[in-house]
């Protein structure tokens, strides 16, 4: 499930909360932040033991009204024994948090596969599912195109199950190469060429 807000969205998966901070928070009044900071926790509540990674990545600078709600949302999660890792590649977001002192409390990572390890949870968790789905359905589109050219059944079935397949397939494909890890991306963006290949193929079949 995913809640969406102009400074922040949260994609909440089985085992594990990713939140990431946008941009936008960096001119947003500190009763908004400190909003933001009462809705991420009121939407990690009643986890037990959380497993939270916070997302810096979008990020090219911090204001310290940032970094005290991510306190704050890291000694709730602390709170219901749970643990936080915190997503941050740029030199300036980093700064701010070593002159915080909290690199010494929070396990800082380069990118979000390195996060979900340092978790303990899978990288791939919740985005195979969407994989594997991707895949089923660019087997129903490939069937589809089959039954196209050998002719021996209803065209307007073989044309359902191709194009069916082939958009389900593309739609699934973006959304696992959005919201996947590294590894995942590569499955997403194979699913969305496959889709795209049987769909044109589909096409050029009816003209």
């Amino acid at each position: 499930m995913t809640a969406t807000d102009t400074n922040y969205h949260i994609d909440q998966h089985g085992t594990y909360s990713a939140v990431t901070l946008l941009p936008a928070m960096n001119n947003a009044q500190w009763s908004d932040i400190e909003q933001a900071g009462t809705d991420i926790m009121g939407r990690l509540n009643g986890t037990k033991s959380p497993a939270v990674l916070v997302d810096l990545t979008p990020l090219n600078y911090m204001g310290s009204s940032m970094v005290a709600m991510i306190v704050r949302c890291w000694k709730n999660v602390q709170s219901n024994n749970g643990k936080i890792v915190v997503v941050c590649n740029n030199e300036v977001v980093r700064e701010v948090i070593s002159l915080a002192g909290l690199t010494k409390v929070w396990p800082i990572v380069e990118n979000r596969e390195d996060g979900l390890k340092e978790l303990g949870v899978s990288s791939t968790e919740g985005g195979s599912y969407l994989t594997i789905a991707g895949i089923v359905a660019v087997v129903v589109g490939v069937i589809g195109a089959v039954l196209m050219l050998v002719g021996n059944v209803d065209l307007n079935v073989a044309r359902g199950l191709l194009f069916g397949g082939a958009g389900v397939g593309f739609l699934l494909g973006l959304v696992t190469l959005v919201k996947s890890a590294e590894s995942g991306r590569f499955w997403g963006l194979g699913i969305v060429l496959a889709s795209t290949a049987i769909a044109v193929f589909g096409f050029v079949q009816q003209s």
